[in-house]
């Protein structure tokens, strides 16, 4: 059938786009371990239920009535949260709901008992799993304030001055739901501020449910950002993890297909169609975004070009030029990586896809130089334009090799590495109280607390080389010395531990040798050498 043949409004639901963002959820799931729930207010289409159960772990409701969608359509793993509960309506759930989620110690204490009693009235005997839902105040979000649920007197989620530890009893698990269409690291900066409140709870619980607002399909989405943060949860606290995306999954897979009725003028053409904001898209009542459109482009209207690793601030406007084809504009000097195009009119937004601008080694970019890149060249590594501190700088205190902070030695595991030997020493430090270490900056310190500024652009995401990604920086020193980055002859740390009778040794790379890569492992407390930061992009 044609688009022209379809009667409209319809929607029209692209299968094979769906499926390729359940494989990637899907594979999410049997990589890192955790659970992903269809968040069904974002979308459900229960004639799907059947495909997408093959792929991930269940759904999540917001009341009853997709409660009971999920839980006969799918037949999975079945949770729900609501700000608060009927009590006609709780007897249900607990029937058929897996873990129930609470906004409340209130809503808690009024139906604990029913919840501890549920495995008499379920089919499977089990008793629901219960948590709570944690406001961890810390707010992401910019341009949908209406959709975030940390900001002001926000009416979801306990928060800190709030939180009943003397009430855990029966708590299996914590919730905090708080992004909306954003990416990775917005993830990790609420659940930094999630785990420093709340922590200390987790070694309580069974579970932990992230929420949703993961735009996790998206082309450019920091997808190695959340395995790691995934993993490092698994590792750090006994609970399982649970994501509940439900944009993600249909995102970019259908089409709302109208007719266009009429064409009016007052200051500009309006086109009359049998589709409804109210009805069939209200979202872009409530959100600063409009959907794409066929050929929807005006003059005046502007592009605007980010990429996830550019820092803070920095964005390209761009003037559209228009022709018959859509849209034409110039791409500016030193752009990078992988970029999104948003298509800005107002305080409407239209997400016009990505652009990727080819990288290779000896590029001057991102506060440095470029070092090494993956196959797409899309992405890689940047080296500081030189050594950092005095050049003599210590890794980090002798201590028991089970106070090793877990690092590795390969490519991409350097910014994990930085801080696991950051957030370790801070807690040896607290721990021992060593006067000699009160006050000083170790490698992996002085590497996150280093700055770049070009124009308008700082570069703050830097860490300490892994062994293997220093070594990379050795095979191209004679090139990056070309393109000014000094590094003098010295050892440099990486921020790969060995495995010594010194419980927190630590590899180093050899930049005194010409072409041979020298890299052993040394006393940590002993040796005082080169700190050489990178940052990815």
């Amino acid at each position: 059938m044609m688009w022209k043949d379809l009667p409209t409004p319809c929607y029209v639901v692209d299968e094979g786009k769906i499926r390729k963002n359940l494989e990637i959820l899907a594979d999410l799931e049997q990589e890192c371990g955790c659970h992903i729930l269809l968040a069904q207010k974002a979308f459900s289409m229960y004639s799907l239920y059947p495909m997408i159960g093959q792929y991930i772990s269940g759904t999540t409701a917001s009341g009853l009535y997709e409660a009971r969608l999920g839980y006969e359509e799918m037949g999975k793993e079945n949770h729900v949260f609501a700000p608060a509960y009927k009590e006609k309506d709780m007897k249900e759930l607990v029937q058929i709901c897996d873990h129930i989620i609470f906004n409340s110690f209130a809503q808690y204490e009024k139906y604990k008992e029913m919840c501890r009693e549920s495995a008499k009235v379920r089919k499977d005997k089990k008793a629901v799993s219960v948590g709570i839902r944690i406001n961890p105040q810390c707010s992401t979000q910019e341009g949908h304030e209406i959709y975030d649920p940390c900001g002001y007197a926000s009416r979801l989620g306990v928060t800190e001055e709030q939180f009943r530890e003397d009430l855990l009893e029966g708590v299996e698990g914590l919730h905090f739901h708080t992004l909306c269409e954003q990416n990775a690291d917005d993830l990790v900066t609420t659940f930094q501020a999630f785990e420093k409140k709340f922590g200390k709870y987790l070694y309580r619980m069974k579970w932990l449910n992230m929420g949703g607002g993961h735009h996790i399909t998206r082309k450019n989405y920091q997808i190695e950002t959340l395995k790691k943060l995934i993993r490092y949860i698994r590792e750090t606290y006994p609970v399982e993890v649970y994501l509940e995306p439900g944009e993600a999954i249909a995102l970019n897979a259908g089409y709302l297909v109208t007719e266009v009725m009429d064409i009016v003028h007052n200051d500009m053409d309006i086109l009359i169609l049998d589709a409804s904001a109210a009805c069939h898209m209200p979202d872009v009542l409530e959100m600063p975004y409009r959907p794409p459109l066929a050929k929807g482009f005006e003059a005046g209207d502007v592009a605007v070009l980010y990429a996830s690793f550019y820092p803070t601030g920095v964005e390209y406007n761009l003037p559209l030029t228009l022709n018959e084809e859509g849209v034409e504009f110039t791409l500016p000097e030193g752009l990078y990586g992988v970029n999104s195009i948003m298509i800005i009119r107002g305080e409407r937004k239209s997400n016009l896809g990505t652009i990727t601008i080819e990288t290779n080694v000896g590029d001057k970019l991102g506060g440095g130089v470029v070092f090494w890149v993956d196959a797409t060249k899309a992405h890689g590594y940047i080296v500081n334009m030189s050594n950092i501190g005095t050049g003599t700088e210590q890794f980090g205190p002798e201590v028991n090799p089970s106070d090793a902070a877990g690092t590795s030695q390969n490519m991409g595991s350097g910014y994990t590495n930085t801080q696991n030997i950051v957030k370790k020493f801070n807690a040896l430090q607290s721990a021992n109280n060593w006067p000699e270490w009160q006050g000083v900056k170790i490698a992996a310190q002085l590497c996150l607390n280093n700055s770049v500024t070009e124009g308008n652009a700082v570069y703050a995401d830097w860490f300490l080389p892994s062994r293997e990604e220093l070594i990379e920086v050795f095979k191209v020193k004679s090139l990056l010395a070309e393109k000014g980055v000094n590094i003098p002859a010295n050892n440099y740390w990486t921020s790969s531990e060995g495995d010594g009778e010194a419980g927190w040794s630590a590899y180093y790379v050899n930049f005194y040798e010409e072409t041979n890569i020298v890299s052993e492992i040394c006393s940590k407390s002993g040796w005082k050498i080169g700190v050489l930061p990178i940052r990815a992009y």
